[in-house]
């Protein structure tokens, strides 16, 4: 590193284990990496869990959003990490652990997604539709769910 102000090359201390520090620093950004999966795979199965009663569709939307801003804090920590590997197998590694974190996320999205589906698409059997007519025995099936205006068509 050269100082701007005097033109000298500024070296690191050698007296210190700078590789020690390195790969101090390296672990604790492991370990903090690893605490923001920790934090995802609980608020992934608080989720699961809500989905068990669709009472809970509200709840579930406020906890997708914080686990969003999770995954994009992991996000964060992981690129700090990830740029800090210098060995080849640490880099696929780090990107197999990343990949698998974000797909996790994903298709938890994809399983809330066909619950929401599912669950808007089951009415109750005792509510009919406000717009589905209930054919009755005089009715022929070419006349079910038509309505009959009160004006007649020009042709």
């Amino acid at each position: 590193m050269e100082n701007e102000n005097t033109g000298r090359v500024k070296e690191r201390n050698r007296t210190l284990d700078w590789e020690g520090i390195d790969n101090e620093r390296l672990q604790a950004q492991k370990q903090a990496r690893s605490a923001k999966k920790g934090l995802i795979t609980k608020a992934q199965n608080e989720i699961r869990d809500l989905m068990l009663d669709f009472a809970n569709v509200g709840v579930v939307k406020g906890k997708i959003e914080e686990l969003k801003q999770t995954l994009d804090s992991f996000d964060e920590i992981h690129t700090t990490y990830h740029g800090s590997l210098t060995e080849e197998h640490d880099i696929i590694e780090s990107d197999e652990y990343s990949r698998a974190v974000n797909q996790s996320v994903t298709d938890l999205a994809g399983d809330i997604a066909n619950w929401v589906m599912s669950e808007e698409f089951t009415l109750p059997q005792s509510l009919p539709s406000p717009h589905v007519q209930s054919p009755k025995p005089e009715d022929s099936v070419s006349g079910i769910n038509t309505r009959v205006s009160g004006r007649s068509r020009h042709s």
